[in-house]
This record gives C-alpha cells, sequence and structure tokens, in this order.
C-alpha cells in the first residue's frame, strides 16, 4: 500500500473535532469487530515479525475501525496503545503527539487525571513534542508526569526514570546541559540499582528483590553520551558509549537493537572527531543489525547509511555516494 494511503489512514484515526473526509459522519458505517480483530491481530503479528511499517498499517486501520464501533473505547485504547509508539519510532512526530494525546483522554476518562496510565501516556506525548521541537510543550507533558509518578510511586522508583530521560532531552535540546547531565545520572543510578517489594504474609514479612532493568540503564548511558557529544566531551562520550553497549550486550545480545544504536553513535563520535578508519567497523556492524531487526527501509537504516557514506568518502567517493543514495531512497519511500 502507498505511503500515502497510509497517511490518509492516520489522519482520519486522528482527527480532532470536525470530519474532514468526504463523507459525513452521519453517512459514516458503522464498525465491524471482526475487521478491528482482524487488523488488530495482524499488526500484531507484523510487529512481532518485526515488520514495523505494516505493523503501523494495521494498527492504524484497526483505529479507524474502532472509532466507528458502538462503545468501542476498550478497542480504541487497545489499537492506540499499539500505534503511538510506532508513529514515534517512524519519526511522525505529529501523528504520534494526536494518538498520545487521544489515549490520555482515553485513560482520564476510564481512571482518572492521576493515574500512572496518564502519566506514561504523557511521557509518550512528552517524546513526540521534543522530537518535533515543540520543547515548551514536552516539558509541560513531562513535569505533569513526573507530579503523578511521585506522588503514586515515590522519587526513586523505577517509574520516574522514562521522566527524567524525557526531561533530560528536553533540557539537552534546550541549552540546559547541567540540568540535563544531572537528569541522566540519577535516571541510570535508579535504573542500574536492585527493586525490593516487601509485602506482609500472614503474621511475617516477604522481601522480593528484582534485578535492575539493565538495557533501560544502556540506553540513558547512550543518551548522556549524546550530551558529551553535543558539549564535544568526546573522551567520555566515547567511554559512556562503549559502557552502554557492553551493558546492552549483556543484557540483550550483542544483535540487539539497543547495541545497533551504541554502535551507530559511536560511530558518529569517531566522525566527529575524523577519525574515519575507528568509524567504520561500529557503523557496518550497526547497519547489518538495524537490517536485520527493523528492515532495510526503515528510517534509523538510512541515518547509518548517511554516517557511513561520511567515514567513506574519504576512503571511497564512489561506495559514499553509493550509500547516500540508498539513503535518500529510503527517505523518500522508494525503496
Amino acid at each position: 500500500m502507498h505511503k500515502s494511503t497510509i497517511l490518509c489512514f492516520l489522519f482520519s484515526a486522528f482527527a480532532l473535532g470536525s470530519s474532514h473526509c468526504a463523507t459525513s459522519a452521519a453517512e459514516t458505517p458503522k464498525g465491524d469487530v471482526k475487521a478491528w480483530k482482524r487488523y488488530q491481530s495482524a499488526g500484531e503479528k507484523a510487529f512481532k515479525a518485526r515488520d514495523s511499517l505494516e505493523a503501523e498499517k494495521q494498527f492504524a486501520l484497526a483505529v479507524e475501525e474502532a472509532e466507528r464501533l458502538p462503545k468501542g473505547e476498550g478497542r480504541l485504547r487497545e489499537s492506540l496503545h499499539d500505534l503511538a509508539p510506532l508513529l514515534l519510532s517512524h519519526r511522525k512526530y505529529h501523528q504520534a503527539q494526536l494518538a498520545y494525546e487521544r489515549l490520555r483522554g482515553l485513560y482520564e476518562k476510564e481512571l482518572g487525571s492521576n493515574h500512572l496510565r496518564v502519566a506514561g501516556t504523557l511521557i509518550g506525548l512528552g517524546q513526540a513534542c521534543a522530537y518535533g521541537h515543540r520543547y515548551a510543550e514536552a516539558e509541560v507533558a513531562l513535569l505533569r508526569a513526573r507530579r503523578i509518578v511521585e506522588a503514586k510511586s515515590g522519587a526513586l522508583h523505577p517509574d520516574i526514570v522514562p521522566v527524567h530521560a524525557g526531561l533530560a532531552g528536553v533540557y539537552r535540546e534546550t541549552g540546559r546541559f547541567d540540568e540535563a547531565e544531572s537528569l541522566y545520572k540519577t535516571a541510570i543510578q535508579i535504573a542500574e540499582s536492585p527493586q525490593i517489594k516487601t509485602e506482609f504474609v500472614g503474621s511475617g514479612i516477604q522481601q522480593t528483590r528484582y534485578q535492575p532493568r539493565y538495557e533501560i540503564a544502556a540506553g540513558l548511558m547512550n543518551d548522556l553520551a549524546l550530551l558529551y557529544e553535543v558539549r564535544s566531551r568526546f573522551p567520555e562520550a566515547e567511554a559512556t558509549l562503549k559502557r552502554a553497549l557492553k551493558t546492552y550486550e549483556d543484557a540483550r545480545g550483542a544483535e540487539s537493537s539497543g547495541a545497533a544504536m551504541v554502535l551507530h553513535n559511536l560511530g558518529v563520535v569517531y566522525i566527529r572527531q575524523k577519525q574515519f578508519a575507528e568509524a567504520e567497523p561500529p557503523l557496518r556492524r550497526a547497519l547489518t543489525i538495524r537490517e536485520k531487526a527493523f528492515g532495510r527501509a526503515h528510517p534509523v537504516v538510512a541515518d547509518t547509511l548517511e554516517a557511513l557514506a561520511a567515514a567513506t568518502e574519504g576512503r571511497d567517493i564512489h561506495q559514499a555516494n553509493s550509500l547516500r543514495v540508498r539513503a535518500r531512497e529510503i527517505r523518500a519511500g522508494t525503496r
């Protein structure tokens, strides 16, 4: 299906207020529960198969179908919950913002305005706004999420980690570097700390110890390294990325998408220092993992192709140009 068709589905799914379709609301046919289940199941299947673009298309169709169902809010929540992060991953930031806003409204209606699920949608909303360069809106959403999480779970609970990460990203992009660095370091410390849950059982006390979520800590290390890169603190950036890479490899394996992200960023740090020979190996490894994990037409593949072109340009201009052509085809949706 062509990209323009998919965008039409997304627009109709997320439009707020009046309808922009040629058919009026009164003429819109009622939704079909079986069709919704079919689209939702197809999206889940595509996601498990790591075909994120097909998953997005199917979940968008499921959203469209759920909106026409009488009393379909539960199904709409489920489909939006699956669709919103994919839109974010595929860099459709305005559509992701609309999806998270819709989801937030549905959760507030069902659970109240101070529920942790509402906080989760606010974190997603903050990320969509930040990536779309709407930093003031992002900060408002993330600060509200922080208030909810701190009230419900406490200031040192793992639930606060993505809030800190989101705010740190906003502060990094708006030049508040010291605040960003502090938030990243606090979030890493929380993510790496084992958690103990205490329960009263009969007349005694039962304690359960949880292992840290090392892949979350690794992602935060990657983000901290990007902050160091922005500030041209390259030795710290390189060391932090290598620490993140080892953490990802230990937690998820050497071929994980997280490892690929860190390898890509490590290559970019070398490029920033004009160490092109050192940049090639991590970038080639990142490209191989990303093509396998996301498919050959995903935007993150284009990112790595462009970085690899920059790394190889001085050694082989023809190869560099070939890499850039392929990246442009991906971004144009022709590959």
